[in-house]
């Protein structure tokens, strides 16, 4: 995709502009995320007027982490739930917790599979 794009940029038949239109999350104090950012209960507040892309890069936002700020994150999955499979409250924070155990599983079981090979050779 870069290719073509900058292929028919350098042959002048389209323009390439930089535009900063994503945000690493890592990359920020979580106090500064919080301003730039705010959740409510109805969901994104704030000043809404510059277009943003979130990119959770790094630790990735959970209902239980603490690394980074999740709270967008954790609307949009609430949402879903909400809007995809009718769950609210309780059932729909279960649901999320659940998903979000299958993950860590996933991860730390690969990780442990990764170190296991290299002290075994195997």
């Amino acid at each position: 995709m870069n290719f073509m794009i900058f292929r028919a940029a350098q042959e002048n038949r389209l323009r390439v502009h930089n535009v900063d239109m994503q945000l690493l999350m890592p990359d920020f104090d979580q106090d500064l995320l919080r301003k730039r950012f705010p959740v409510e209960e109805s969901g994104p507040a704030g000043d809404r007027t510059q277009a943003t892309v979130i990119h959770w890069c790094g630790p990735k936002p959970t209902l239980s982490t603490e690394k980074v700020y999740s709270e967008p994150m954790n609307f949009c999955r609430r949402k879903c739930e909400e809007d995809v499979w009718n769950r609210t409250g309780l059932a729909a924070e279960m649901s999320l917790q659940v998903e979000d155990l299958q993950r860590s599983i996933y991860v730390y079981k690969n990780k442990f599979k990764k170190k296991f090979r290299q002290l075994t050779g195997k």
